[in-house]
């Protein structure tokens, strides 16, 4: 048998004692090492998301028809209601436009009969020595005011027929538009009746647009003939009927431009078409905040409509994991309810700032709590409803 020397005999009993000091303090580290990763670790709910958009007109005026209900499945583009632009009393303001043409109409018809009874009283009293003149005078005088009466007659006529021709020709689009006409017996029949209407009126403003243009030759020629007299035959002084006449034809000149007005602003309120409103996007009808016949005002929301699959997951931080989440980082997503589901993930974006969290995620219903709010992008495959609660997982 060997015999150890003394030196090599103290090494090894050394050796002995350090052994078990070396595996505890590689016991240390390790439970060091664990404890900071999981003081990295966060574990939070979330909430899925999905994008929202408020459908408004960008004017005033009445809902006039909806054509979804509330939950109903629409796609991008789909007409979801119509809004009626003209107001209640722009309304009343289109019926005194028209009551002011009446009226411009029968107070000219009063001037003429006027100009004509002052005319006949007048030629009752002019010497007969001027007789001949004045009475060609007048003849070319009344030819004037005959043509031009003729002329805002006719013109008066053509633009009212022309706002009723334009009405039909919206009506008959609306009816193609909201309605199956192979369906309806009844449509069909009305649709047939308007557009019979249609092309009567347009036949009638065609043939007055005729007339229109022979009365302004004629009302030109009168005025030529006018001229063409008051140079060659130098007027009487002190006739009369002559300075009526003059009066009468500045009066129709201030009826003919109260008239342009009122025409004017009656185009102005028939040009205003009815907005109609369209889906942005494939969605659901998720709040109806108006009901057909209700004013509603310029931007005001009239319904909202939501993606069907959320497209981001909210989660919120407290304060003490404010520091661990950053942005790009990769995070876990936890679906727990009966198909469990897990997938990878990655922050899309980190709040600047501490809010006040889902009363949805409270642990105390009555207690708020604040959080860091960030954003995780629902990665493909990962099914999840909007408003869903979702497990987040700092890796």
């Amino acid at each position: 048998m060997k015999n150890m020397s003394p030196k090599s005999h103290l090494f090894g009993r050394l050796n002995m004692r350090f052994i078990p000091l070396l595996v505890w303090l590689v016991a240390v580290i390790a439970v060091v090492v664990l404890f900071s990763h999981r003081t990295r670790r966060f574990e939070v709910l979330g909430i899925a998301q999905s994008e929202i958009n408020q459908i408004a007109a960008n004017c005033a005026g009445r809902l006039k028809n909806l054509n979804v209900e509330l939950f109903d499945e629409v796609k991008q583009g789909q007409k979801l209601a119509v809004v009626d632009t003209i107001l209640d009393n722009e309304q009343l303001l289109h019926n005194q436009l028209k009551a002011q043409l009446d009226t411009i109409s029968a107070e000219m018809q009063h001037l003429v009969a006027e100009s004509n009874a002052a005319h006949r009283a007048n030629m009752a009293t002019i010497d007969n020595r001027i007789s001949g003149w004045v009475a060609d005078q007048r003849a070319f005088a009344n030819d004037v005011m005959r043509a031009k009466l003729r002329t805002l007659e006719l013109t008066a006529l053509i633009e009212t027929d022309q706002l009723i021709a334009k009405q039909l020709d919206l009506d008959i689009k609306r009816l193609l538009v909201d309605y199956r006409l192979d369906v309806n017996d009844a449509l069909v029949y009305n649709l047939k009746k308007m557009r019979l209407e249609y092309d009567t009126l347009n036949k009638k403003i065609q043939e007055n647009q005729r007339l229109l243009a022979q009365s302004r030759q004629d009302m030109e020629n009168a005025l030529n003939r006018q001229d063409e007299f008051v140079r060659n035959n130098k007027p009487h002084p002190g006739s009369s009927d002559d300075e009526v006449q003059h009066v009468a034809l500045k009066a129709l000149d201030i009826l003919e431009s109260r008239m342009d007005e009122s025409r004017v602003q009656r185009e102005a309120l028939a040009s205003r078409q009815a907005v109609e409103l369209t889906a942005p996007f494939d969605g659901v009808v998720s709040q109806v905040l108006h009901r057909v016949g209700e004013p509603v005002l310029a931007g005001e929301p009239i319904l909202t409509i939501t993606k069907k699959q959320p497209t981001e997951i909210a989660g919120y931080a407290n304060k003490k994991q404010i520091n661990l989440i950053q942005k790009e980082m990769a995070v876990e997503l936890i679906k727990t309810r009966e198909q469990p589901q897990i997938a990878i993930a990655q922050v899309i974006y980190v709040g600047p700032e501490m809010v006040q969290i889902p009363q949805q995620l409270w642990r105390n219903p009555n207690i708020p709590e604040w959080g860091r709010p960030f954003l995780i992008q629902v990665p493909s495959g990962f099914e999840v409803i909007p408003g869903e609660s979702v497990g987040i997982r700092g890796l």
